[in-house]
């Protein structure tokens, strides 16, 4: 083959390989492109992203503890119970210790140990806090339930732990208690509560207080008993009382068992008068709450734990007078009042 022939055929060849090349070569880059590692998915839009994960407010913004209403107060029990009341209760002085000295033996089984002493004179109501141990342990709201309806003077009906640690004889009743002598009488045959052979009572003297008022709404004074079998009893005159039945009120982090007596008589025009009370009052019944609380559960049961059988309880004491219906909803407002922390 001649030289202008070799050059004919070389051309030839490499116009055939330049219109071959691009199959091969996108062959290539697909198999390329097969045997490449997957790349991480695109990212989605704004529109297709998910909504950020909700975050906590700012302190300023979170729920923080009940602040305390204008004017209202927050009165305290103790490091750890309080109770905040409108600005129309005030302290007051609580007197005569709870129960009084000598009478200590015959009141229900509790120790009260922090008290607090208010008054309503705008209300005409008073109230008291106390704590106290507990003798309940191994008892249940059935029992609790039937020792308070049981008589007066049975040392744990409703009206005792009145007499006894709410609105107990005064300081100079107790002193002339002790000081002077009274005529003793035989107890009635008709009387069936106390196998007593002898009894004295002695009149409180009282004051011009909503204190004494409601005193006097309780019991007339102190009557003491001497059994036939040698044994002596202490215990309030008391007034006739419909007792209600028991309530269980719970406030979030404590449980109350509450209980109520009315007294059956209404307030007489001398009685309105002596402690200056409102006319409105004039004919009103004394209405009596007590309520005995815990933190939750309830300690009925023995813990395993010592400082859990040991928890103090609660005690809420309240009187007020009414006119044709009960105090029972201020009362309730009342215990969702008392705090703990």
């Amino acid at each position: 083959m001649n030289t202008k022939g070799i050059f004919r055929f070389v051309l030839a060849a490499a116009i055939f390989w330049l219109m071959a090349a691009p199959p091969v070569l996108a062959q290539e880059a697909q198999q390329g492109a097969q045997e490449a590692p997957p790349t991480a998915p695109d990212v989605p839009s704004a529109q297709e992203k998910s909504p950020p994960a909700e975050q906590p407010p700012p302190p300023s913004q979170q729920e923080q503890p009940p602040e305390l209403a204008p004017g209202n107060t927050r009165f305290s029990l103790s490091d750890t119970i309080s109770i905040t009341l409108a600005p129309e209760w005030r302290l007051v002085n609580p007197g005569q210790a709870r129960p009084p000295e000598g009478l200590g033996g015959y009141a229900p089984p509790f120790h009260l140990s922090a008290l607090l002493a208010l008054a309503n004179s705008d209300e005409g109501s008073i109230l008291q806090l106390a704590t106290s141990d507990n003798p309940l342990l191994g008892h249940d709201p059935y029992w609790l339930d039937t020792q308070m309806h049981s008589p007066s003077g049975s040392g744990m009906s409703l009206p005792d732990f009145l007499f006894y640690f709410f609105l107990p004889p005064s300081v100079s009743c107790m002193d002339q208690v002790s000081h002077n002598l009274a005529n003793a009488s035989r107890v009635s045959a008709n009387d069936a509560s106390s196998p007593s052979a002898l009894q004295v009572f002695y009149a409180c003297p009282l004051g011009e207080t909503l204190a004494d008022f409601y005193a006097s709404q309780v019991s007339a004074g102190i009557t003491f008993r001497q059994s036939t079998t040698g044994g002596s009893h202490a215990s309030g005159a008391f007034s006739e009382f419909y007792v209600a039945p028991m309530e269980q009120v719970d406030t979030g982090s404590m449980t109350f068992f509450v209980f109520e007596a009315q007294e059956l008589g209404g307030v007489t025009a001398d009685a309105a008068t002596h402690f200056n009370l409102p006319d409105a009052l004039q004919g009103a019944t004394a209405d009596f709450f007590w309520a005995i609380g815990a933190l939750n559960p309830f300690p009925f049961a023995a813990s395993a734990s010592p400082e859990a059988s040991s928890t103090p309880l609660v005690h809420v004491a309240f009187a007020s007078a009414v006119v044709g219906r009960n105090k029972r909803d201020e009362f309730v407002e009342l215990l969702h009042q008392v705090q703990t922390r």
